[in-house]
């Protein structure tokens, strides 16, 4: 049996075709140019997620490492040393050697000295060497850091400085800063 022909659209029906198909082209377009968004959004989420890992890796490598000489084993402590050492000699003994003759030969026995001289050893670091570092960075290191820092340091040396026995730092039998007498005085 054949299919009755199908009725020929009235001109009503034809407009809303028309219409129907006018608002799915520009509903099209529309999705097409949400999409085009949202595929640049992501590749700026992206370029920016990089941008950050960057950023970050760069200021991971800038800053650096905090040094806390009680809990590094030989293979961290002795390289570090060395370097803390080097600076004393090449940076502060050549730019400001005022600070050097204030610390006595026995300086490394003086936990407190140690800890001053190196938060100044990391906190110059910090200042000149890092590349995020602006101007105020050197100026507060010169200013604040090295002044207060060094000036701790001298003064927990000050008793050796004053009995002028301790130049030679073999004439301390332990670490001042862990003498038992001072221990005491804390329980």
């Amino acid at each position: 049996m054949a299919e009755p022909p199908e009725p020929r659209p009235n001109s009503r029906d034809l407009v809303e075709r028309l219409a129907l198909k006018a608002q799915v082209a520009d509903l099209e377009t529309r999705l097409s140019a949400i999409l085009d968004r949202l595929t640049s959004v992501e590749g700026g989420t992206e370029a920016i997620g990089q941008a950050l890992d960057d950023l970050a890796a760069r200021q991971k490598q800038a800053k650096p490492a905090p040094a806390w000489w009680p809990t590094m084993g030989p293979s961290e402590h002795d390289p570090r040393w060395s370097e803390l050492l080097a600076w004393l000699r090449d940076v502060v003994a050549d730019r400001y050697p005022h600070e050097v003759r204030q610390l006595t030969a026995c300086w490394q026995r003086h936990p407190v000295a140690v800890d001053a001289i190196t938060a100044a050893w990391l906190t110059w670091q910090a200042a000149y060497l890092n590349p995020a570092a602006d101007t105020r960075d050197a100026a507060q290191w010169t200013l604040q850091w090295r002044t207060q820092l060094f000036a701790v340091a001298t003064a927990d040396v000050a008793d050796c400085a004053a009995s002028g026995a301790l130049s030679d730092p073999q004439q301390h039998d332990e670490p001042v800063g862990l003498a038992p007498a001072l221990l005491a005085t804390f329980s």
